[in-house]
C-alpha cells in the first residue's frame, strides 16, 4: 500500500464524519486497494524461452514503448518499457517452467506509478500472442523450407 491511499481513505473518513469507522473503512479499503493493484494478466505459452523474449522486446517497439530496463536470469526474464504519450510503465516477466518448453508471461501495467490498468495489460497481451504467433509460422515455414 502506497501512503498517499492510506493518507486520502483516512481523510475521507475524517471529513464525512464516520471517525468512529475509520479502522474498519481503512482494512476494508486497503485490502481492496491491494486486490486492485496486484491483479495481473498471466497466460502460460508452450514456446521456448528465447522465442517468448524476442516476442516481448518486438512487442514493446510494436507499441512504440521505450524500453527501461531488462533483467536476465537463468529461468526468469523482466523486460520493463515506459510509454512516453501516457507515462505509463509497462512490464513483461517471463519465467521458465523448469522441466518442460512452458513459459509463463504476466503482463502489469501501472499508471502513475499507482494504479494498475487492465485494458493496456490486455491489449500488449494480445500484442504478445500475435507476435508469438507469427514467430510460430516462420519457424514453421523454415522447417519446410529445410526439409525439402
Amino acid at each position: 500500500m502506497s501512503l498517499k491511499e492510506c493518507v486520502l481513505l483516512v481523510t475521507f473518513c475524517v471529513c464525512t464524519g464516520c471517525v468512529a469507522w475509520a479502522p474498519s473503512m481503512v482494512g476494508t479499503g486497503l485490502t481492496g486497494i491491494d486486490i486492485y493493484r496486484s491483479e495481473r494478466a498471466e497466460e502460460v505459452y508452450k514456446v521456448s524461452m528465447d522465442r517468448a523474449y524476442i516476442s516481448a522486446i518486438k512487442t514493446m517497439k510494436d507499441l512504440a514503448l521505450e524500453i527501461s530496463k531488462i533483467k536476465k536470469g537463468e529461468l526468469n526474464r523482466i523486460v520493463k518499457a515506459k510509454d512516453p504519450k501516457s507515462k505509463c510503465q509497462v512490464i513483461i516477466e517471463l519465467e521458465a517452467i523448469k522441466g518442460s518448453d512452458y513459459v509463463k508471461a504476466t503482463f502489469n501495467t501501472l499508471k502513475y506509478k499507482l494504479l494498475t490498468d487492465r485494458l493496456y495489460s490486455r491489449m500488449i497481451m494480445k500484442e504478445f500472442n500475435e507476435n508469438i504467433n507469427e514467430i510460430r509460422e516462420v519457424q514453421d515455414k523454415s522447417l519446410i523450407y529445410s526439409k525439402k
